[in-house]
């Protein structure tokens, strides 16, 4: 349900190779109440990934998010169902 996508990656032979996950609810969400959702990114690549990375993640239907809001190092921007975080 969840669609996502990275800016600013280099790619080829040796370049960092990032991976995201994002884990789904495995409950039903109950109206008004605040929930985090688990975005993973691991480098399985062989180079360090240096530099800013951007990560957008497409909100299933139905599902908000904050306009702006940081979780840890992260700062995040919501437009409509597009969550994008730097």
């Amino acid at each position: 349900p969840y669609t996502y996508n990275f800016t600013n990656i280099v790619s080829g032979i040796g370049a960092p190779n990032l991976l995201v996950n994002v884990t789904p609810f495995t409950t039903p969400l109950i109206a008004g109440q605040t929930y985090y959702l688990p975005v993973t990114i691991m480098n399985v690549g062989p180079l360090t990934a240096n530099g800013s990375l951007t990560v957008n993640v497409t909100l299933p239907s139905g599902m908000a998010a904050p306009a702006t809001f940081t979780q840890g190092a992260w700062t995040c921007t919501t437009s409509g169902q597009l969550m994008t975080c730097t």
